[in-house]
């Protein structure tokens, strides 16, 4: 692998689920065991009722409370808007792309119906109700090689992290489609490593 071709051995895979979720997940698990080559397909699995029961044990439920939540953007976000490369942090842009990528995934790969309009245009709705508070967010220039080709392409985007606050009933409706963000990734060049991010609560 990679410019000197080098090598490895792979001895084991292990699986592990993301921190948010419900029990029993959040821990390691062997799908492929050392001297085995046969990789086996988990027994566990998420599904859309953990993610909001999750939603729901992360949130205060007192009516007109407003809860922050940061969210960090650990590789660069590159996302188009309208044709345009986007350069600022824009939450409602950010969970569009999201949301359309959520889409799309589910519908090519796992055989599902596509969204109703009118669900989508709601989670649209709601996800212009989210405030950003606090912008910790830099554009960083990052470009990406080609040993076949010997040519370079850009794929920069937004890294760092942003405070963003809404009201609980709010962030119930959008964190499942957030938290399958964080697995599925966001935006341009997601295959490259991009649009990774995470979500905490802050306090």
């Amino acid at each position: 692998m990679g410019i000197g071709r080098g090598t490895f051995r792979l001895h084991a895979i292990l699986a592990e689920q993301e921190p948010f979720c419900l029990p029993p997940f959040g821990s390691l698990y062997e799908v492929m065991k050392p001297g085995e080559s046969l990789v086996h397909v988990p027994d566990r699995y998420l599904d859309h009722s953990a993610l909001k029961g999750m939603a729901v044990q992360w949130l205060d439920e007192k009516d007109g409370t407003f809860l922050p939540l940061k969210f960090e953007f650990l590789t660069p976000l590159r996302l188009i808007w309208q044709e345009q490369l986007v350069k600022t942090v824009d939450f409602f842009i950010f969970f569009s792309r999201l949301l359309e990528r959520v889409d799309m995934l589910a519908t090519r790969m796992a055989n599902a119906k596509p969204r109703p309009k009118e669900e989508r245009d709601q989670l649209y709705t709601t996800a212009s109700k989210v405030r950003i508070v606090q912008n910790d967010v830099k554009w960083m220039e990052v470009r990406s090689g080609s040993v076949r080709t010997g040519r370079y392409t850009w794929v920069s985007g937004l890294v760092g992290s942003i405070v963003c606050m809404a009201q609980p009933q709010v962030w119930k409706e959008l964190l499942p489609w957030l938290f399958w963000g964080t697995l599925t990734q966001v935006g341009k060049d997601v295959v490259k490593g991009n649009g990774v991010f995470r979500i905490s609560k802050v306090g």
